[in-house]
């Protein structure tokens, strides 16, 4: 929806192409299979399951809650450019008893109830603490709860409460670091808010080269021992692409060779960094393999090699899990339109950094 005029223009006359094609008699999936530009769909000659209502977007749930069975829309535009609906089959939506729904219900009446009584302890938090003055017994008093003192901690670590960046970040703001006021109350968990004040700020300050020489020293070791982990990798991946086997390097190596099948973009017991750069890899031809190299957790290295891609099967899938893979793959596009146009803005608008408000 967001392409220029002639992009839409010319997406519409080739919707109305393949509308007359159908028209002619043509078959809806062979065309789908060849010319859709949804790669979600187009395997399954663009079938997407059963669809519940309020599940589309409204111009194409009311174009498809007009057609009859067998009958083709003419072309639909919505966010995602234009479409052709072929309605397939009509299925009432079947009503669930009371016994069916009891267990979700309870589960839901319950959650209601503890949100309600979440929005009354935070109000009665909110209250108190405005008629605190410099102590957080008051508010401990009125809810029954405690008042406790943390270990000095930072901006980016602290132990026991301070754990939660939430935590961290109301105590270093404005009101409690500098105006020394009880902050607002802070939710940690779903039964479970806090209330902070300060007690202590002490500036940070170097420290002293003695204190900090075996964090140095480790640093050094970790950073050699590192680009020595990277030199031994890329000459096995040298040795793999010069005809010697995963088996051979490994054996004189020490290491291990594991095998993966069919494994997802989101396969589970896998390291992620190794998935991600697997799925960076292009597809190899029948056959054939592709190598390649990636750094895993434990800074230590895996050679890989990917012997074959096989397309996800969208038929595999029902109309929820179908509809939340295209809700994700509208964020991810959306992220990648957002960065582009923050790309460009940058390139082409003079930016002045203040560094002493940073």
């Amino acid at each position: 929806a967001g392409a220029d005029a002639a992009t839409q223009k010319s997406a519409l006359q080739k919707a109305e192409t393949l509308a007359a094609e159908l028209a002619a008699g043509k078959d809806f999936a062979e065309l789908a299979k060849a010319s859709s530009a949804d790669a979600g769909t187009r395997a399954a000659g663009g079938d997407l399951g059963w669809i519940e209502a309020g599940i589309m977007e409204p111009a194409f749930e009311q174009a498809l809650l007009a057609l009859k069975p067998g009958e083709v829309s003419a072309p639909v535009r919505t966010e995602q450019g234009y479409h052709l609906i072929l309605l397939r089959e009509v299925k009432p939506a079947a009503t669930k008893s009371f016994e069916e729904v009891r267990a979700q219900l309870e589960t839901e009446f319950a959650q209601e109830q503890h949100n309600e009584k979440l929005a009354d302890l935070q109000d009665k938090l909110f209250t108190v603490a405005d008629q605190a003055n410099g102590t957080l017994e008051p508010l401990a008093k009125a809810i029954g709860g405690t008042v406790q003192t943390t270990p000095l901690f930072s901006q980016d670590v602290g132990f026991g409460i301070a754990m939660f960046p939430e935590i961290r970040a109301a105590a270093f703001s404005l009101e409690v670091k500098t105006d020394g006021l009880s902050s607002e109350p802070i939710e940690v968990s779903k039964d479970r808010m806090v209330v902070i004040r300060l007690a202590q700020h002490k500036p940070a300050t170097p420290r002293a080269f003695d204190a900090v020489k075996p964090e140095v020293h480790a640093l050094l070791l970790s950073e050699r021992q590192q680009k020595a982990n990277r030199e031994a990798a890329d000459a096995a991946l040298k040795r793999l692409l010069g005809g010697e086997t995963l088996e051979a390097i490994a054996a004189s190596l020490g290491a291990t060779v594991s095998e993966g099948k069919a494994v997802g973009r989101q396969g589970l017991n896998q390291d992620r960094q190794l998935l991600a750069e697997v799925f960076k890899m292009p597809r190899p031809q029948a056959g054939g393999t592709i190598h390649g190299l990636a750094e895993v957790a434990g800074k230590k290295f895996a050679l890989l090699e990917l012997q074959a891609v096989h397309d996800a099967d969208p038929k595999a899938l029902d109309a929820a899990a179908q509809t939340a893979v295209r809700d994700q793959l509208r964020q991810d596009l959306s992220a990648l339109e957002s960065a582009a146009l923050r790309k460009a803005l940058r390139a082409r608008t003079k930016i002045e950094v203040n560094e002493d408000r940073l």
